[in-house]
């Protein structure tokens, strides 16, 4: 999803005022509690939050739309808007998806941070700036 937002750059800022690497509208920034959204781990934290709370709400490919035209276009539709940058968003994420699936993914804690190795990389995101979500 990264890749598809801001291909990997953490000051990305979109003409429609979305920010840092996921992409996070003002809205879903006050939403997610994030102070810093040029922070990578704050952004991907508060955007990773967003995106579980519409894969609950959503599931399938609704979550992506969601994410990229916003809930009230998808509910609006009554699914997938037929926005051509939507559904080319949508097919752009399923590709990088199926290009990065390969790597076995493990998390653990490890005193105040979670620890995500993925690919033979480790990456290491502070617990206090991710919520339990259940």
């Amino acid at each position: 999803m990264i890749k598809a937002e801001s291909n990997f750059d953490p000051y990305a800022v979109s003409k429609a005022g979305a920010q840092g690497l996921m992409q996070l509208m003002p809205g879903t920034v006050a939403e997610m509690s994030i102070r810093d959204v040029f922070d990578p781990g704050q952004n991907i934290a508060g955007g990773a939050q967003y995106l579980f709370k519409l894969l609950k709400s959503y599931g399938n490919e609704l979550d992506l739309a969601a994410y990229n035209a916003g809930p009230g276009t998808v509910k609006r539709h009554g699914g997938v808007p037929p926005y051509p940058e939507t559904q080319a968003y949508i097919a752009k994420v399923k590709r990088f998806m199926a290009e990065f699936v390969g790597g076995e993914e493990r998390v653990r804690e490890e005193g105040d941070a979670y620890i995500l190795e993925y690919d033979r990389k480790t990456y290491s995101i502070r617990k206090s700036l991710v919520e339990k979500i259940s």
